[in-house]
């Protein structure tokens, strides 16, 4: 290896370094206190610049309750501003790193390239900037399982342009239809999850894109290899790409919606990443060998028995043959966005 090119490749990897992160300051050069902190974790910030940060880490993981309930976490954080002054800021930074590593080192989606390069390309007008999401993950009682950070491109403010961006997806009414089979055909439901689902498709086009906050060195930039999430035409790459690769393990859309598919002895549906699967008990060695080579092809994970889809709680009772769909986790939703704790909650049946 050239000596030009081991220079090249120290300046990579000084993207993927832990130090790399830069905290966020106020505009005065102080740092805020995390909100709403109370005593405990503040004395887990307060400590941060004293002792070294693995005993930080422990220590801060001591105090903080075992067991989390969505009802007592603080707001997530908007931005990464507000994550890097949130109460579990060390949580949210862990998260952002990972999301980095996958999209940087494990996907290889992003290419470093000189900033005046992309301007040559598309102009100073013409690199996309990237945002942070950040969200909590529950599972079905409403305990806090992870922290999930995800970079996103400000698909809003890309030129538009003529290539394909509509992506189809599962009507409600075929959803519908579906689970009144399951119910009434005592048929297994099974749910996957494709991680990081847009990353599986390569893009066709030239996109240059911002580092995302906390990251990155001045002067460099990214290009784009594989969809992001919120490029307009990440979906549409998504949808073209799972559609082939279940094509070719034998299974066809139905007429009347191409999110549904099915081989005769499989029906497969899905939304955009959450993927579910309809068949028969005696068809699950059968099932078995398709997820194999389905796990090939792309990143899937088994979730199990079907028990939410799109906020909606799947319950079943499979001996009378029934099943319902609870919307009760929108309407604890919809509770605390509007701070209705005061009038009183109401329980409906379901």
């Amino acid at each position: 290896m050239s000596s030009s090119q081991s220079q090249q490749r120290r300046t990579e990897l000084d993207f993927l370094d832990p130090s790399a992160v830069v905290e966020s300051r106020t505009r005065s050069g102080r740092r805020r206190e995390p909100p709403s902190a109370n005593t405990s974790h503040r004395l887990g910030f307060e400590k941060r610049n004293t002792y070294p940060t693995a005993f930080n880490a422990v220590f801060s993981a001591a105090i903080r309750p075992e067991r989390l309930h969505r009802n007592n976490l603080p707001a997530a954080p908007k931005n990464w501003q507000e994550a890097m002054q949130h109460r579990y800021a060390e949580d949210w930074k862990a998260a952002a790193r990972k999301e980095w590593d996958q999209i940087y080192r494990v996907k290889q989606s992003v290419a470093v390239t000189t900033l005046q390069e992309a301007i040559n390309d598309v102009g100073p007008n013409g690199i996309l900037p990237l945002m942070w999401v950040f969200t909590y993950k529950f599972n079905k009682n409403g305990i806090l399982q992870k922290f999930k950070a995800r970079i996103v491109v400000r698909g809003d403010l890309q030129p538009r342009g003529e290539l394909n961006a509509y992506a189809s997806t599962l009507a409600g009414r075929s959803f519908r239809m579906l689970m009144a089979v399951a119910a009434r055909f005592d048929l297994e439901l099974r749910q996957l999850d494709a991680v990081n689902a847009f990353l599986h498709s390569k893009i066709d086009e030239l996109v240059y894109v911002r580092f995302p906050q906390g990251f990155g060195r001045p002067g460099f930039c990214l290009k784009l290899l594989k969809a992001l999430y919120g490029l307009r035409r990440s979906p549409f790459l998504w949808q073209r790409d799972l559609s082939a690769g279940l094509k070719d393990l034998g299974l066809e859309p139905v007429p009347d919606d191409p999110c549904v598919m099915t081989n005769g002895w499989l029906t497969l549906f899905f939304y955009v990443d959450d993927i579910s699967m309809l068949y028969r008990i005696r068809d699950a060695a059968r099932v078995e060998e398709f997820l194999a080579k389905l796990t090939q092809r792309f990143h899937i994970v088994d979730l199990g028995e079907l028990q939410w889809f799109l906020g909606m709680r799947i319950l079943r009772d499979r001996k009378a043959r029934k099943l319902w769909l609870v919307q009760d986790a929108y309407w604890e939703k919809l509770y605390s966005r509007f701070n209705l704790s005061e009038v009183g909650k109401r329980h409906f049946k379901t």
